[in-house]
């Protein structure tokens, strides 16, 4: 039975990777004294046993069974060390995979079930990559630039058409026409869209953390995770081609299959993992960890980047006057009778109205106490929990800690924004909150001062 070109590559592909993680990659690489490279020799390489690389398949569908459960309950640091630790090795991978290719490509060999399975698996990792191009797109187009817009709109485009060829069509350099579409002479075209994606990354992914509403992780993580994989799989796909592509166009020049080193930098391994870390990886992590917005502000009604509704007061008896936004959390902050809402972010909303803070909300910034005229409001209940509901007792403002906001005599202060204010007009009531030294993020005591109006809600605009 001969196997395909595709199917060896894999097979190939997975006796290296077990290979590096035994040796922990780093210390395999040899650098040669020659400036010559080596063409390899049959006499030089060993071919796998069945026992090698059927616990080699089996470890890598575990690997990747890990990293889509990772995905799945959304564990973003897993994700992020299961990239950099591919990046190590993924290039070098695709790179000697590449040029052993040459050497049994033509001969007979059974596929271990395993690597079957498996190639199954990748196959359909990158049809669920090409789903998502809508979301994709979306968020591209809300690049700041035209020119941005194509270049990252490019890139995909080739991209896409290689792995088409190399992960689902499985051709080979030879069989390919690589070299006519989509990379162009010597794989450039696909080297430099890798580049480009890498690099565009950070932009693509601010576009769709500054969507409404602002900071939806789900939206940023799908984006981030549909890009990511992309560039996984084009790194070992480009770096594969481009050792095919040198082997062909220097038939007469050496190197040593185990010149790892010298193979990464004549494939661009070397050069493409730098954009794949530092630009990529990078984004990845700045957009996902870094990167959170979580606040809220008091408007007349609840949407677009603070949809989600926490608590609000209600125009009966005497309300007094409040600065807050207008509906939809829009515009600039403006006077109006009557307390307002309290919105939130959609992720985690730091800050909830509640009889009493518990649960996830445990830290009091600010409490609404029972003296002179007051209307009824509507909060949770003891410990933050239960459904919202209309009281006319004191309850308190609650924080899952106490950086995020705080109600504050006078103006807010350090890195504070102000997102609201109660106003000396009108029938108030009394709050007790922090007195103006204490108002920071950096305080995490108790409030400590009663203040009747000129009470200020002040929040960070990101979470820290």
């Amino acid at each position: 039975m001969r196997i395909s070109t595709k199917t060896l590559g894999l097979t190939l592909f997975l006796i290296l990777i077990t290979a590096e993680v035994i040796a922990h990659y780093k210390q395999s690489l040899y650098v040669s004294g020659s400036d010559d490279l080596s063409l390899i020799s049959v006499e030089q390489t060993k071919q796998p046993s069945n026992k090698d690389i059927s616990n080699t398949a089996t470890k890598a569908k575990e690997a990747m069974k890990a990293y889509q459960n990772s995905k799945l309950v959304k564990n973003i640091q897993g994700c992020i060390q299961a990239i950099s630790t591919l990046s190590e090795y993924m290039g070098v991978a695709g790179s000697v995979v590449g040029f052993v290719f040459t050497l049994f490509g033509g001969s007979s060999y059974t596929p271990d079930p395993a690597l079957l399975e498996l190639e199954d698996m990748i196959r359909d990792t990158q049809l669920l990559i090409i789903e998502g191009n809508e979301e994709v797109m979306n968020s591209i187009r809300k690049l700041n630039s035209q020119q941005a817009i194509r270049n990252v709109q490019d890139a995909l485009s080739i991209l896409d058409t290689l792995e088409e060829k190399h992960l689902i069509q499985k051709l080979d350099f030879e069989h390919g026409a690589y070299d006519v579409s989509p990379c162009g002479n010597s794989m450039t075209l696909c080297n430099n869209a890798f580049i480009k994606l890498a690099k565009s990354l950070d932009d693509v992914l601010e576009a769709s953390f500054e969507e409404s509403p602002k900071g939806e992780k789900n939206r940023v993580f799908n984006l981030a995770d549909n890009l990511m994989q992309r560039l996984m799989n084009s790194f070992y796909s480009i770096t594969w081609l481009n050792a095919q592509q040198y082997k062909s166009s220097h038939p007469t020049e050496q190197i040593s299959n185990d010149d790892t080193q010298k193979i990464s930098e004549i494939t661009q391994s070397i050069t493409l993992q730098h954009y794949l870390k530092d630009h990529a990886i990078a984004s990845y992590q700045k957009w996902l960890v870094e990167k959170k917005f979580s606040s809220c502000r008091l408007c007349s009604s609840c949407s677009n980047d603070y949809p989600l509704y926490q608590g609000s007061g209600e125009k009966e008896d005497d309300w007094g006057h409040w600065l807050r936004f207008r509906d939809h959390c829009e515009g600039d902050l403006y006077n109006e009778d009557g307390p307002p809402n309290l919105c939130c972010s959609i992720n985690e909303p730091p800050v909830r109205y509640c009889e009493s803070c518990g649960g996830d909300y445990p830290y009091r910034i600010g409490r609404r106490l029972n003296i002179d005229d007051w209307g009824p409001y509507h909060m949770t209940g003891h410990g933050c929990q239960g459904n919202f509901y209309k009281t006319n007792r004191e309850f308190e403002v609650c924080g899952r800690n106490r950086k995020q906001c705080k109600m504050c005599a006078g103006q807010c202060q350090a890195n504070y924004t102000l997102v609201g204010q109660v106003l000396r007009q009108g029938d108030w009531g009394f709050w007790k909150v922090y007195d103006t030294p204490q108002c920071n993020p950096g305080y995490d005591g108790d409030i400590n001062v009663d203040k009747s109006a000129d009470v200020s809600f002040c929040c960070l605009d990101e979470t820290i």
